[in-house]
């Protein structure tokens, strides 16, 4: 919550120059909901995207519960309205950036990924590890990757480096695990060619949110 107001703040889309906002690994929609809540009507339009069909449903329900406008196609975007679509889909998938319901070039990319590494996953209280999909939280699903629960990161960088994914002037915000920081932003450096980072500080001053742009 607190980041997402930041990042309100920080960029100041209009109805006569709308944005395109992708948020990946969406889970309940929290992020984008919450910035088509604050920035004006018609300025945003989102699309939400996470591999849970469960997170998909709920984001859903969110959006309707808070009034976020839903278009029935992705070619139904309602000028007047912020707008909110969920999209099931895999962001590791080699084959996830042609996926239809994505109208790209996007402005603005968030992301809260999952970000915990494996060892750090095994020592989590049982009251999340009970009641979290593990898809979630475990930042290093395949043994095949180290164990620093960078996973995601390096797929966002790849999406990023393509070709019409991240428009001129694009920003990109990631929350990050503790002490991860520093490795996302050489990620979004070196992965996905993004020439400015910062990094933000949550209220209990930790390094939370690591922001890039394409200038």
């Amino acid at each position: 919550e607190d980041w997402t107001i930041r990042l309100a703040r920080h960029i100041r889309p209009s109805s006569e120059k709308p944005i395109k906002l992708l948020d990946l690994c969406t889970g309940s929609g929290c992020i984008p909901l919450l910035l088509c809540h604050l920035w004006p009507p018609g300025s945003v339009h989102a699309a939400a995207v996470d591999i849970s069909e469960d997170a998909v449903r709920l984001s859903l329900d969110n959006a309707q519960l808070c009034g976020i406008s839903i278009p029935e196609d992705s070619s139904s975007i309602l000028s007047s309205r912020n707008t909110f679509s969920p999209i099931l889909a895999n962001i590791r998938d080699p084959c996830f950036a042609q996926h239809a319901a994505l109208k790209g070039p996007f402005d603005v990319i968030t992301s809260n990924p999952p970000y915990i590494p494996k060892a750090e996953y095994k020592t989590l209280p049982k009251s999340v590890k009970d009641f979290e999909d593990i898809r979630a939280l475990l930042g290093d699903p395949d043994s095949s990757h180290d164990s620093r629960g960078l996973t995601f990161y390096h797929a966002i960088a790849h999406l990023i480096a393509r070709e019409r994914f991240l428009s001129d002037g694009g920003v990109v915000a990631v929350e990050v695990g503790q002490g991860q920081a520093a490795d996302v932003e050489r990620i979004l450096r070196e992965e996905g060619g993004l020439g400015a980072t910062s990094v933000w500080k949550d209220p209990w001053d930790v390094e939370r949110v690591v922001v890039a742009s394409r200038t």
